[in-house]
Order: C-alpha cells, then structure tokens, then sequence
C-alpha cells in the first residue's frame, strides 16, 4: 500500500461500516477498500467472484472484513445479501459494479444491449433498492459512474446510456432520501488505469493515444485517484454534498492547439 495514504488520520471513519459492492485487486472497488480500511472503517465486500487477494490484504489490516457472493442482476441474490445487514447497520453503500463494452450500436448484439443495461443501470438501481433499508441515517450512497456520460465517445453509445441513466438515478434519489438525510453522490472518472481499461491498450494506435492524452489534461488515473474522491464524497467532509456527479481527470472538448491563440494575437 502506498505511503502516500499513512498520513490520512484513521478515526476519519473508525467504525463505520461499508458495504463495497463489485470490488476486486487492482481496480476501483479494491482501492477503495484499501482506503476506507486504512481510515479505520469495517468493510464487506460482495461480487460474484471471491477477491482472495484483496481479502488476504486487507485482512493484515483489519480482522473484521467479509466477502458476500452476490449478483446484482439477480433479486433473490441481491435480497440473500440484504439479510446478512440488519436494518440501520450500514453507514454507506459504495456501488462499483460495471460492465463494458465497446463497438459500433449496429454491431451490438441485443444481447450485449440487454447485459450492460442489466449490470450498470438496473443493477445499480435494484442493488439500492434492496439494500436500502440497511442504511443508518445520517448515510450516504456511491455510485461510480463514467465521463461517458457527460461526453461522448465513438463506440460507447449503450455504455454511455447506462451510466447517463445512473446520472438521472443519482440526481432524483438525492431528493427522495434527503429527509433521511441519506446524501446519494456519484463520481464519474475518465480513463483510469484499472484492469477493466488495460485491455484495450495493446490495441491502440498513436493517433488514439494522442486523443487520450488530449482530453486527459493532467494525465490518465489510477484507482486510487478514484477511491480518493469516494471517500472524500462518503466521508463527514462532504455532508452538506448530495445529488452531485464529480467528474474526475477529463474534459469534454479537445484543447486547441496553442498556435490557434498565438496567431490570432
């Protein structure tokens, strides 16, 4: 883990708990994990992969961490997973679950359509749902959104849809939940060095990298940049925050060339 996180004072969120769902080594949910950790909260985890090597360490660090099996798109595994917390047990539910898939809409398969808005919308929608009622008030609620969908980008038309709809969710459920003063944010990265992103590089030409550079304005991210604004966003600092999407590490126009300024002057 690295040094840079030592200095976060560990009672920011000393025993409060969190449910992480879709977390796993070397992505968003894992770093995020390993921060709320570190800042002394107790952490379950649930994905319908066992993540052994995020367990394994965040277990040096804390003995009280659990790992659920669970499907968001499946309502008898989402409710099995709501009746391990007991009503008013959760201070906050971090929803990290997603899917990608990038091609042309008409080389989509309706298939491929229906899983992304299975995963990334419906299953944000009815993991919250279901857990909702574990929710202690004050509470709060992450979800992690996309730039694409404040942006738009060749190739990502479903994709984008599903996390735009996540943009509308988050915005209205701030409303609903207010009186409860449960706060619902969302943070919506642009490219981060995560294992879901990686694969695609092998295949990029210069030109695309160029065009990446371009709209990365101070450079791609890392998870842990992410799992820093979720926990700031999930933390007491941002208790007067609701209804927001926190875009992260992008903008949605290309820079001009610094000439166009210069020859005009």
């Amino acid at each position: 883990m690295s040094d840079s996180h030592d200095a976060h004072p560990v009672s920011r969120f000393s025993g409060r708990r969190f449910l992480i769902l879709g977390a796993a080594q070397g992505g968003i949910g894992g770093a995020t994990a390993e921060r709320l950790v570190e800042e002394g909260a107790v952490v379950a985890l649930a994905s319908r992969k066992e993540p052994l090597k995020l367990l394994k360490r965040l277990k040096r660090r804390c003995d009280r961490v659990a790992w659920h099996a669970c499907d968001v798109t499946s309502s008898e595994s989402l409710q099995r997973l709501a009746e391990r917390f007991e009503a008013d047990s959760l201070d906050g539910l971090i929803n990290n679950v997603g899917i990608e898939a990038a091609a042309p809409l008409d080389r989509q398969s309706a298939e491929s359509v229906d899983r992304l808005l299975d995963v990334n919308l419906r299953g944000a929608i009815h993991a919250t749902r279901t857990l909702l009622p574990a929710l202690r008030s004050p509470g709060v609620i992450v979800h992690v959104g996309s730039g694409l969908a404040l942006g738009g980008c060749q190739g990502f038309s479903v994709y984008s849809a599903t996390k735009a709809g996540l943009t509308g969710f988050v915005q209205s459920l701030a409303w609903e939940l207010a009186p409860r003063r449960i706060r619902v944010v969302a943070v919506a990265p642009a490219l981060v060095r995560s294992p879901m992103t990686m694969q695609h590089f092998a295949h990029f030409t210069p030109e695309t990298k160029r065009q990446i550079d371009a709209c990365h304005p101070l450079g791609m991210g890392t998870p842990d940049d992410v799992a820093a604004a979720i926990t700031f966003l999930a933390s007491s600092d941002a208790r007067w925050i609701t209804g927001t999407i926190l875009p992260l590490g992008w903008t949605p126009h290309y820079p001009l060339p610094s000439h166009v300024f210069f020859d005009s002057m």
